[in-house]
């Protein structure tokens, strides 16, 4: 019975699955750069976006802060104008000589 040897043909079958692994793991190792850089990239367009988002909030939350304090000045002056009112329509009521009446406060 003659001898067969296939040392040879094992040894390079195992060096092509060798090769076909490190592609194999290449492949993966690359696959799993560019999906890490992709969510990466879409966190920070939403962390942009939110942030875009906050910096329109907190200007209009200025314009808002502005405008409440106007009205509250324009209620401030509103009651001081009523008080005065009052005051003259009791002199008025009253007749000019029973009350003297100083509407320059």
């Amino acid at each position: 019975m003659p001898r067969i040897n296939l040392l040879p043909w094992r040894e390079q079958e195992r060096k092509v699955r060798r090769r076909e692994f490190m592609v194999a793991l290449g492949g993966a190792a690359f696959a799993a750069v560019i999906f890490v850089l992709g969510g990466k990239l879409l966190y920070s367009s939403w962390i942009d976006s939110q942030n875009a988002k906050n910096n329109l909030l907190k200007k209009e939350i200025v314009k808002l802060d502005a405008q409440i304090a106007d009205i509250q000045d324009l209620e401030n002056r509103k009651q001081r104008l009523v008080a005065r009112m009052e005051i003259i329509e009791n002199c008025s009521a009253s007749g000019p000589r029973s009350c003297i009446c100083s509407t320059n406060s």
